[in-house]
């Protein structure tokens, strides 16, 4: 019998040992995020700079450089700095047909230039919501064409964050009202929407922010590990 337990303790090591270096290999060899495996799935970006924030921080460091470093390859970003909705068609055109599959998630970040363009540019008020609705119908059209092409393939969209800095802090009631226009369109299923992250509280630190608007490394880094939580 004392032998018995013995066996027995010397089992649970083992099996410890083994557990413990299945982990290290996994997430710290091969770099897989934590609760998540990445290997058979594919990342599609589409999108402004708060997807493609590469010009804003260091080399190597861009949200699309953290994620194809930790999916193995497998994020394909075809977003660009700037771009306003009606630009996302290029994007879209872009992709590849092949990529069209079940285990494809495509994640969507625009709207944010386009809003800038009209109340910041333009200087409208940040108290007329208005404007908000032609822009958003552009969006939901954008969603359907997205939905069209890729119609394998999930969608996820990202609502916009709210800018710490007080040039811009004074548009976060329109950034709140655009925010739960696309959470509500999220909701209806017949919109066939995935998920929204909510960057707008994520990103809420001055230190998630460079240039006073765009998303920093450390920004970055939040907004690509929850992209992997997909």
């Amino acid at each position: 019998m004392k032998h018995f337990y013995l066996y027995i303790l010397l089992l649970c090591f083992i099996i410890i040992v083994v557990s413990s270096f299945t982990h290290y290999y996994k997430y710290y060899v091969l770099k897989e995020p934590f609760g998540n495996n990445t290997a058979d799935k594919t990342y599609i970006l589409l999108g402004d700079s708060i997807i493609k924030n590469n010009s804003y921080v260091k080399n190597g460091k861009g949200i699309d450089d953290i994620l194809n470093e930790k999916t193995n390859g497998n994020t394909h970003c075809y977003a660009k700095n700037d771009s306003n909705i009606v630009d996302i068609y290029r994007q879209l055109d872009s992709i590849p047909n092949e990529l069209n599959k079940k285990s494809t998630t495509i994640f969507l970040s625009v709207g944010g230039n386009d809003i800038l363009n009209n109340y910041v540019d333009k200087e409208v008020s940040n108290k007329d919501t208005k404007v908000l609705d032609p822009i958003f119908n552009a969006y939901k059209g954008l969603i359907k064409s997205i939905q069209t092409k890729m119609n394998e393939s999930k969608i996820v969209l990202i609502d916009i964050y709210y800018p710490v800095n007080i040039k811009y802090a004074q548009y976060k009631p329109i950034l709140q009202e655009w925010n739960k226009m696309l959470k509500d369109f999220s909701k209806d299923s017949t919109n066939n929407i995935s998920d929204v992250i909510n960057i707008s509280n994520i990103l809420t630190d001055p230190t998630d922010f460079t240039l006073n608007i765009e998303p920093s490394e450390t920004g970055g880094e939040k907004l690509a590990d929850n992209i992997l939580l997909y």
